[in-house]
């Protein structure tokens, strides 16, 4: 039995658990999209005592979102350092364009 204690003892500790959530938004204003999405995307995730650091977060946009007056470095960054959990990674793309214009037949 002390052999097996001392063997529990020496395992490394197990890593967190890997948690998914996934939001999106159709709000045609970029501020209200980003906010409403990250939101909905929070409220999936299990309430802990200590919030969690989020590990990778990817943010996409469409080519609706041409940043006006609200440019897209702007508005990013200072959202992001706004949120209650930190975020270590974050990933982002935007796309534009037409990715089929017709039906295929």
């Amino acid at each position: 039995t002390t052999t097996s204690s001392q063997q529990q003892q020496q395992q490394p500790p197990s890593p967190p658990p890997q948690i998914f959530t996934t939001s999106h938004s159709t709000s045609p204003d970029l501020i209200e999209a980003i906010s409403t999405a990250t939101k909905t995307a929070f409220a999936t995730l299990p309430l802990t005592a200590t919030p969690p650091t989020i590990s990778l977060a990817l943010i996409t946009l469409t080519s609706l979102y041409d940043g006006g007056n609200q440019p897209l470095n702007d508005v990013l960054p200072t959202f992001l350092a706004s949120l209650p959990v930190p975020v270590q990674t974050v990933l982002g793309c935007t796309a534009g364009g037409v990715i089929a214009g017709t039906a295929e037949s």
